[in-house]
């Protein structure tokens, strides 16, 4: 079922940069009314202002998802500007980055990574389905390729999106009728995501996908009505074949991975 964005309220988490500022800008175009949440005021509000000035109609929420309380905090703020949700965006997420006078276990990094990418989209759902309900809405959970096969050196973030797309696909059918579910698995897209790898600004923008083909892909999926979508289409393929030859696409995840952090 096409699902039309005109005049529909939005709520995208991880709102203030990468790739759910670049959906904001893009669902804005459309006709939706967003309201933007994340940490970071300025950069909410710099969003939101450049929707405004090209006509758009924004909010903006500071919430830290990572903090059960603060999600319901969110839902309600959202409800209270611009009433009953249509979509939900579980967009927040990312790696995290240890300052040098920080020392913390590798099952603490884990857990954090955990709560940032998979219980942030949890908790920011049950609080919204209430409102999904009524609108017979749609949440979106922007996940990863990782969550569909394993990528090396990043066992803590894999394990966090294998549980999103886990729990969303159950969702899914426990929800069917009521509210519907995209899961989105992007690959390697050109966001500060990396920003800790090492790599520059130019060899990311060089290596992955362009931030607003992300989002535009995001949309099209929106307003086609699909359950998942899986980006590009080499690692759609990985995904598929992963359940019959996995030592075969074990070595062809290591050979993409060296050469997309090589210097």
């Amino acid at each position: 079922m096409r699902r039309s964005l005109q005049g529909k309220h939005v709520v995208i988490t991880g709102a203030s940069s990468g790739i759910g500022r670049a959906l904001a800008i893009d669902l804005a175009r459309r006709g939706a009314r967003v309201s933007l949440a994340a940490r970071s005021v300025d950069k909410l509000e710099a969003v939101a202002a450049q929707i405004r000035r090209a006509g758009g109609i924004a909010q903006t929420i500071w919430a830290d998802v990572s903090v059960e309380a603060e999600c319901s905090a969110l839902i309600d703020c959202a409800l209270e500007g611009f009433g009953e949700i249509d979509v939900l965006v579980c967009n927040a997420g990312g790696s995290v980055t240890l300052k040098k006078d920080e020392s913390i276990s590798r099952a603490e990094m884990i857990k954090r990574l955990v709560d940032l990418n998979f219980m942030s989209a949890v908790h920011s759902t049950l609080a919204a389905v209430p409102s999904l309900r009524k609108t017979r809405g749609l949440v979106v959970a922007v996940s990863s390729v990782q969550g569909l096969i394993p990528f090396p050196n990043a066992s803590g973030y894999n394990a966090a999106k294998h549980a999103m797309q886990g729990f969303f696909d159950c969702l899914r059918m426990d929800l069917r009728g009521a509210i519907d579910v995209l899961v989105v698995s992007p690959g390697p897209v050109a966001t500060g995501v990396h920003a800790h790898t090492g790599l520059t600004p130019e060899q990311i923008v060089a290596r992955a996908m362009p931030v607003d083909t992300c989002a535009r892909i995001i949309r099209c999926a929106i307003e086609a009505g699909r359950r998942d979508v899986v980006m590009t289409v080499k690692l759609n393929l990985a995904a598929k074949l992963y359940p019959f030859v996995p030592d075969f696409v074990d070595a062809w995840m290591l050979r993409e991975s060296k050469r997309f952090y090589a210097p």
